[in-house]
């Protein structure tokens, strides 16, 4: 009688450079090729594996940029930053050659709740958190500058989301203000603050508050 003995052995990829005892450790670079012709630029992608088993989840991608260990008092060190850049267009046409778009969309459920998407600046041990900036930058010399969109999405049978701003308590001192600024125009009237309270069907009267 004969037997077989088959070995089967699970590898686990990696990419890492060396370490460094006395300068900069080794850097990775990952760099798609230049596209010429009427070719599009080359991708990158980056995906976690899928999970088909019962109760699993499917893989995690995770990017941590580096610490800075150096405790010294004076000038220490500081944390990586981490930066997503969309690419430029360069084009002179003005309705069409735009910049790249940067799009951060958690995933999709089948049944129960679709993902969260958090934003939240880092903590302190001993000093002030970071802060948090959402704005669209500036306009050409012929353009208006970005809007800013705050909107929860369309509900079918359930009531649509609710939007929250509220500043956070203070042990010690006085809350965090609210603060609601229109700005400036040169030319004509400045911009008008506008409040308006949703309608309903379900009563007689429709509660609508407007302040210009």
């Amino acid at each position: 009688m004969t037997y077989i003995c088959i070995l089967i052995i699970w590898f686990k990829s990696g990419l890492m450079t060396g370490d460094s005892d006395n300068g900069e450790g080794g850097s990775v670079e990952i760099v798609s090729g230049r596209s010429s012709g009427d070719a599009n630029g080359a991708n990158i992608q980056i995906s976690a594996g899928e999970a088909s088993g019962k109760e699993t989840t499917g893989g995690t991608v995770t990017v941590f940029a580096g610490h800075g260990t150096n405790d010294d008092r004076y000038n220490g060190g500081n944390g990586g930053s981490i930066e997503l850049i969309a690419g430029s267009g360069q084009g002179r046409n003005r309705d069409s050659d735009v910049g790249g778009d940067i799009y951060l969309q958690a995933g999709y459920s089948l049944q129960s709740s679709g993902g969260d998407v958090f934003v939240k600046s880092g903590p302190s041990i001993e000093g002030d958190s970071g802060d948090v900036t959402i704005a669209s930058d500036n306009s050409g010399k012929r353009g208006a500058s970005g809007r800013l969109n705050i909107t929860t999405g369309f509900a079918m049978f359930e009531e649509s989301g609710r939007v929250d701003i509220s500043t956070g308590n203070s042990h010690s001192s006085h809350g965090g203000n609210i603060r609601l600024e229109v700005g400036d125009g040169a030319v004509g009237d400045g911009g008008n603050l506008i409040a308006i309270a949703g309608a309903t069907k379900d009563m007689e009267c429709e509660y609508i508050s407007e302040l210009v």
